[in-house]
C-alpha cells in the first residue's frame, strides 16, 4: 500500500486503533477470509468520511453480549464504536447491540423487526459458535441464517453487513482431537453464504490459530481465566496464574477474554480501514501524500460545520449520495428458501397482551430485582397442577411480494411445499431449570388445530434458561393455544419420580414463523452457560 501504483500518491495510513494493537498486519489479512466487492461497507466509510453519523447494530449470542469481557467497555461492540468515534466523531454515532445469550440466527430471522431498527447503517452477525457445526445447507438452521442475512440486506437504509465468526477452540473437537480442531466449526458453511451475498467475512480462528496452536502469548489456550471447568471431552483446565491472566485468549471455555474481544473489534476496524483507503485509492478523496493520517482524522475536530466545507468532505458526500443505491438481491442460495414474514413476535413487554384467559397463572417476574426489564425475565406463571393459560395468535401467513426474485411470497411456498403442508410454526418461549420445576402440555382449543404436545420444564443443568418449544399449527387469524401444567406419569416425558421435579411451569414469548427455524440453544451450549451465566 505503501508504493505509488499508475503515478498515484502514497496513500495515508489507515484511520489508527484508539488502543494498543494486538493482531499483526498479517494476522488481520488472513482474519478478512472475504472482502468481495465492498460496495455497502465502502458507502458505509463515504458517510463517515462525510461526517455523518453511523448506526451499528450488533446481532449475536454471549460473546456479542460482552460475556468474557471484564467489562462493558472491553467488550468488542463498546471497541468497535469507540474505533468509530475516536476517527470519525459525530454526536448522534449509535450503537445498539442485539445480542441475546445462548441464541441462535433463527430468533433474529423470526423477530428481525421487533429486533433491527430499518436506519441500520452497519450490522455485526456473530452465530458461528451457536449454530449447529453439522447442519446440512437445508436443515432450518442454515435458512434461517440466510433468511437474517437477506432481511438484514433487504432493510430501506440498505446496509453494510459483517460476518464475524468467533472460534470457541475447546468445542472444536472431533477425528481424534480433543480440541483446537481446525474445521469443525459453521463458518465454512456461514462463510459461503457470506460469499454468495458478498458480505465481507471476518474470522478469529484464521487470524490467530496458528498463535493458539503454539500456546504463544497473548493467545495462549493451555489455561484459562476461570477456574474450576471440564472440557466437553472431560479434561479439566487449569486456571491462569495470578498476573498472568493476559497471556490467555479465553475466559471460560467458551468467551473471549480482553483480548480475544480486542481481536474481534481489530477484525471489524480493519474492514472499515479496507473500506476507507479503497475510497482514497480510487481518488474518491482530496487527500494526498501531504496530508497523511489526517486526511482521516480531519473529520476529528469539534467545528464540524467548518470541516464540512472542505473540498475533501464534499467529494465523500457526493460520494456516498452516489453509492446510495439499493441493490436488487439474488434469489435465496439455500433452494426454495423464499423471505416470508413473520406473523407475530412477541417477547418481553409485548408478550402480556398475547394471553387472553387463564386460571392460575399470573404475570410476574423471575427476578424482580433486577436492573432491567429483560434482566427481570417477566413472564406469565403456574404453580399449581391443573393451572392453565391460553395465548391468542394469528398464524395466517400474509402475502408479500419478493420483487424480482421469485414473485409472491405465497406463490413460492406453493410451488415449493407438498399438498396440504401450509402449517405455521409457533415457537414459545419457556424457563427451563433444575428444581421444582413442572410438566405443561400445549393444545390447540380454538380456530387452529395442532397435535398435543408436552413441555418440560424441568432438566439436569444447574442453570435456568429459556428455551424454545415449536408446535406445528395450522393457519388461523386467531389460533387459541392452551398450556397446562399436568402430573407426571410413566408415560410423560422423563417419567415418574424425576429429581428436581415440581410444579412450577413459565412462558415468557410467542412466535410464528411460517418456514422452519431453530430458534433454540444447544444441550451443550446450556451445559456450559451454567457456568458463566450470572444475571
Amino acid at each position: 500500500m505503501a508504493a505509488e501504483l499508475g503515478g498515484r500518491p502514497l496513500l495515508p495510513p489507515p484511520p489508527p486503533l484508539p488502543w494498543a494493537p494486538v493482531l499483526t498486519r498479517a494476522q488481520l489479512r488472513r482474519g478478512l477470509s472475504f472482502y468481495g466487492s465492498g460496495e455497502r461497507i465502502e458507502r458505509v466509510a463515504a458517510k463517515l468520511m462525510a461526517g455523518e453519523p453511523i448506526t451499528i447494530v450488533t446481532l449475536g449470542a454471549s460473546v456479542t453480549r460482552g460475556q468474557g469481557a471484564s467489562e462493558e467497555a472491553t467488550a468488542y461492540p463498546s471497541l468497535l464504536f469507540d474505533f468509530i468515534s475516536h476517527n470519525f466523531p459525530h454526536r448522534d454515532h449509535v450503537i445498539v447491540n442485539r445480542a441475546i445469550g445462548a441464541t441462535n440466527s433463527g430468533l433474529y430471522a423470526t423477530c428481525f423487526e421487533q429486533l433491527v431498527p430499518p436506519e441500520t447503517d452497519l450490522a455485526v452477525v456473530e452465530f458461528t459458535f451457536n449454530e449447529f457445526p453439522s447442519a446440512p445447507y437445508p436443515d432450518p438452521t442454515r435458512r434461517g441464517f440466510e433468511q437474517l442475512l437477506r432481511k438484514l440486506l433487504r432493510l430501506p437504509s440498505s446496509p453494510a453487513v459483517v460476518v464475524l465468526h468467533h472460534f470457541a477452540w475447546y468445542y472444536s473437537y472431533g477425528d481424534g482431537v480433543d480440541a483446537g480442531l481446525y474445521y469443525r466449526p459453521a463458518e465454512a458453511q456461514l462463510g459461503t453464504m457470506a460469499q454468495y451475498y458478498d458480505i465481507p467475512s471476518l474470522s478469529v480462528r484464521n487470524a490467530v490459530y496458528s498463535r493458539m496452536q503454539a500456546d504463544a502469548a497473548p493467545f495462549k489456550v493451555s489455561r484459562i481465566i476461570q477456574p474450576g471447568l471440564t472440557t466437553k471431552m472431560n479434561h479439566s483446565l487449569l486456571a491462569a496464574e495470578a498476573g498472568s491472566e493476559a497471556d490467555y485468549y479465553f475466559r471460560d471455555l467458551i468467551h473471549p477474554a480482553d483480548t480475544g474481544h480486542r481481536v474481534m473489534a481489530e477484525l471489524l476496524a480493519a474492514v472499515v480501514q479496507a473500506a476507507v483507503q479503497n475510497l482514497v485509492a480510487d481518488g474518491h478523496s482530496s487527500s494526498s501524500s501531504s496530508s497523511s493520517s489526517e486526511a482521516f482524522k480531519g473529520l476529528q475536530e469539534e467545528d464540524t460545520e467548518q470541516a464540512q466545507e472542505e473540498d475533501g468532505i464534499e467529494e465523500a458526500q457526493q460520494l456516498h449520495a452516489a453509492l446510495a443505491v439499493e441493490e436488487a438481491l439474488p434469489p435465496p442460495m439455500i433452494p426454495n428458501n423464499v423471505d416470508h414474514p413473520t406473523s407475530v413476535c412477541a417477547m418481553q413487554e409485548d408478550f402480556k397482551p398475547v394471553a387472553v384467559a387463564m386460571d392460575g397463572f399470573n404475570w410476574t417476574a423471575e427476578r424482580p430485582k433486577g436492573f432491567t426489564f429483560v434482566d427481570q425475565k417477566w413472564g406469565y406463571r403456574g404453580l399449581s397442577m391443573g393451572s392453565w393459560v391460553e395465548l391468542e395468535v394469528s398464524t395466517l401467513q400474509e402475502e408479500k411480494a419478493e420483487e424480482g426474485v421469485l414473485g409472491t411470497v405465497a406463490e413460492e411456498q406453493k410451488r415449493s411445499t407438498p399438498e396440504g403442508t401450509s402449517n405455521a410454526t409457533l415457537h414459545l418461549g419457556y424457563l427451563r431449570s433444575y428444581e421444582r420445576m413442572g410438566l405443561a402440555q400445549a393444545t390447540c382449543t380454538q380456530g387452529c388445530s395442532c397435535e398435543p404436545s408436552y413441555i418440560d420444564g424441568l432438566w439436569a443443568d444447574r442453570t435456568s434458561l429459556t428455551q424454545m418449544h415449536s408446535i406445528k399449527v395450522s393457519q388461523h387469524p386467531t389460533c387459541r393455544i392452551r398450556i397446562t401444567i399436568v402430573a407426571r406419569t410413566a408415560d410423560t416425558p422423563g417419567g415418574l419420580n424425576l429429581h428436581g421435579a415440581g410444579r412450577k411451569f413459565q412462558i415468557s414469548s410467542v412466535m410464528v414463523a411460517h418456514v422452519p427455524v431453530t430458534v433454540s440453544a444447544t444441550n451443550e451450549q446450556a451445559t456450559e452457560l451454567r457456568h458463566m451465566m450470572h444475571k
